[in-house]
């Protein structure tokens, strides 16, 4: 025998329920129809109550999930673009030092900092070039000057100013707050 469920009765079965518990409890006891008839009104009205509940949670619970999924609609762009910055690897050191608020910027690099092969970097340390401030001053004459400093080391130093994407090129004048560079080919 299966359960008793009032939320899946249909309104033709409780009319149908009703009239007969009305008929039997008549039938049985004439002087307990009257008390079985309230009880069985209250039944029908807490059945008729529940199942206006449960309607009208489920309108209630698809209007959310239909908010829910027009959030999400708005949301998506946002998101992705959350997981695209997250996916990002971390910024460099020259990249991270360029928005320096103090006017310095990629200037404030260390040679040493940059990514440069060790044949160009020990070019620029024997010459004293400690700093792209340095760097940007000396022209590309003097570099050819320096022992070990080819055409390959030149290209490479240019390759790295322009990826510092400051508009940085050799042969600029002193930047302002930096010292100016004195070029010794041969210290």
């Amino acid at each position: 025998m299966t359960q008793y469920n009032p939320s899946e009765t249909t309104t033709a079965e409780i009319e149908t329920f009703s009239a007969l518990l009305y008929l039997l409890a008549i039938i049985a006891d004439p002087g307990l129809a009257e008390e079985r008839l309230n009880k069985l009104e209250n039944s029908l009205k807490e059945i008729r109550t529940n199942r206006e509940a449960l309607s009208s949670e489920r309108l209630a619970l698809s209007e959310e999930t239909a908010k829910l999924k027009a959030l999400k609609a708005e949301m998506k762009p946002f998101l992705e673009a959350m997981d695209k910055i997250r996916n990002e690897p971390a910024p460099k050191p020259e990249e991270a030092r360029q928005g320096d608020e103090n006017g310095g910027g990629a200037l404030s690099i260390k040679v040493e900092d940059l990514e440069l092969s060790t044949r160009s970097q020990n070019c620029l340390k024997h010459t004293n070039i400690l700093s792209v401030a340095d760097l940007v001053q000396v022209q590309e004459t003097q570099l050819i000057r320096m022992p070990n400093c080819g055409r390959k080391c030149i290209a490479e130093i240019k390759e790295v100013l322009i990826n510092l994407d400051s508009g940085l090129t050799l042969g600029m004048p002193p930047p302002a707050g930096f010292r100016k560079f004195e070029f010794d080919p041969n210290r």
